[in-house]
């Protein structure tokens, strides 16, 4: 018999054999767990124990073994025993891991040979990704060449005159393309690209999700390519200016929505930013679970400027200062004492927040703080409107460099406490909570009731100035508004 016949032979006896074993249900649960100890052990090894066995498997087993094999209730008996055995049946020749292949179908693989197929795909995927990085300076190279053939110059003497290697470079600033680095993997090297930061610390491992959320591994390396030309293009872009994220992902997804938060493409850009400061490298996350504005501050903190109109807070006789002194369009609106809207556009050129009182008085409510500006109207307010957006973190900011006293108020509830838990935190301790003990929320505690789930986020208060606040609310179970404090607030004010 040719090898090849003994091998057709072979395979022919141990589909018999598994075609015997399907025949009988009374082996069907010793054969599944034949397959589960081969995927455990590489191998028959451990042993197989059928508690509450039927009568047709004590049957089909003790046949097979021609021995008891019923122990305390339970049918059991060394996984080896069983490989052995069927070299005492017709079906001698047939190796018990084809025939459990014949039998299900499908390959026998052990979970450890599993385990090192799958780190194999995914240090393959990662060595195709660290590819797609590699060649970024390249292509941001020729793309800038390429636009700096089609503008036109004028062709003045003087530009005449210069030399190509300064033209190239002339243009390449305005373009902000300079200084692309040379990418390397060594990580301490002063020449590491942020992209390549970003994918060394994201690791192999948090990788492959994305490779498997896109389900191809071209969409994957696609969108790959894709954060880490826009990490470059960061890593190029004066920082004064910084770039619109709108823009950012029409230059490197063509499409202006492209990294849009929420989206997955969003989400990998945001948690890859760290990478921009390599002394943030162990904070990048796959996909990170940011606050808007927590998200917001990070685009800001790395040169990219997002929607900043949506983003506001709402001033009332403080000045804000730019470069040149005093912006005279905040001056004349303190001055007749009106409150303004402020958004993160017009806060891009200020240096500083001045309050014209000697406190500031940051107020969580509208109407409240709408009140208090017609009732105590020689004082200095900021009003957050609930969830402290960017743009008021920013005053805040300003506000913390001056020599100031800043009380913040707001509702006796969980969210509020914890708004104000947040801003003290941040500023260590600069700002002050203000109306926000347990003697307030006796007089302004209401009818509405609050459930289990938003009491729980008192748990995760740490500034010790609201811990009675916080365990009055808990143990009152109810919400306390600004609105029952209003006047005390305005007389203490005045």
């Amino acid at each position: 018999m040719t090898h090849m016949e003994e091998k057709v032979s072979n395979q022919r006896l141990c589909i018999e054999c598994a075609a015997y074993f399907s025949s009988n249900p009374g082996f069907a649960r010793t054969i599944q767990a034949l397959w589960e100890k081969w995927r455990s052990y590489g191998r028959m090894a451990g042993t197989v124990e059928l508690p509450s066995p039927s009568e047709e498997e004590i049957q089909a087993l003790e046949g097979y073994f021609g021995a008891p094999v019923l122990k305390k209730g339970k049918l059991r008996f060394q996984a080896r025993y069983f490989e052995d055995a069927l070299e005492n049946t017709r079906f001698r020749g047939a190796g018990i891991k084809d025939v459990l292949e014949a039998y299900f179908g499908r390959p026998l693989i052990s979970k450890k040979e599993e385990e090192a197929e799958l780190n194999a795909l995914k240090e393959s995927f990662f060595e195709k990704a660290m590819g797609e990085l590699k060649i970024l300076p390249e292509e941001l190279k020729t793309s800038a060449e390429a636009e700096i053939a089609s503008e036109k110059f004028k062709t003045s003497t003087e530009e005449a005159e210069i030399s190509s290697e300064e033209f190239m470079t002339s243009v390449k600033k305005r373009m902000n393309v300079t200084g692309v680095p040379d990418v390397n993997t060594d990580r301490d090297t002063e020449t590491q690209s942020a992209a390549i930061c970003w994918l060394t610390a994201l690791t192999a491992q948090k990788l492959w999700q994305l490779r498997q959320s896109e389900g191809s591994e071209e969409a994957a390396l696609r969108m790959v390519h894709q954060t880490g030309r826009a990490l470059s293009i960061l890593e190029n872009t004066d920082e004064s200016r910084g770039i619109r994220l709108a823009v950012l992902a029409m230059e490197c997804t063509g499409n202006p929505h492209g990294f849009d938060r929420g989206t997955l493409p969003g989400n990998l850009l945001l948690g890859a930013l760290p990478a921009l400061n390599a002394e943030e490298d162990a904070k990048v996350e796959f996909s990170p679970r940011l606050a808007a504005e927590d998200a917001l501050e990070r685009y800001i903190r790395c040169g990219i400027r997002p929607d900043d109109l949506s983003s506001f807070t709402i001033l009332y006789r403080i000045l804000l200062f730019d470069g040149q002194g005093p912006v005279q369009a905040f001056q004349a609106m303190a001055d007749r004492r009106e409150p303004v809207l402020v958004s993160l556009l017009n806060l891009r050129n200020i240096q500083r927040a001045v309050p014209l009182n000697g406190s500031v008085y940051v107020i969580e409510n509208q109407m409240v703080f709408s009140q208090l500006c017609e009732d105590c109207p020689e004082a200095s307010l900021i009003c957050t409107s609930g969830q402290v957006r960017t743009a008021s973190l920013m005053v805040l900011d300003f506000l913390c460099r001056e020599d100031v006293e800043i009380l913040y108020s707001g509702d006796l509830d969980p969210e509020g406490i914890c708004i104000a838990d947040r801003l003290i935190c941040r500023s260590k301790g600069k700002i002050r909570p203000w109306h926000m003990t347990a003697r307030d929320y006796e007089a302004c505690a209401s009818a509405v009731e609050l459930t289990d789930e938003r009491l729980r986020e008192l748990d995760h208060v740490q500034s010790p100035c609201l811990m009675e606040a916080a365990e009055a609310v808990r143990n009152g179970r109810k919400a306390g508004y600004q609105e029952k404090l209003l006047k005390v607030m305005a007389e203490e004010m005045r």
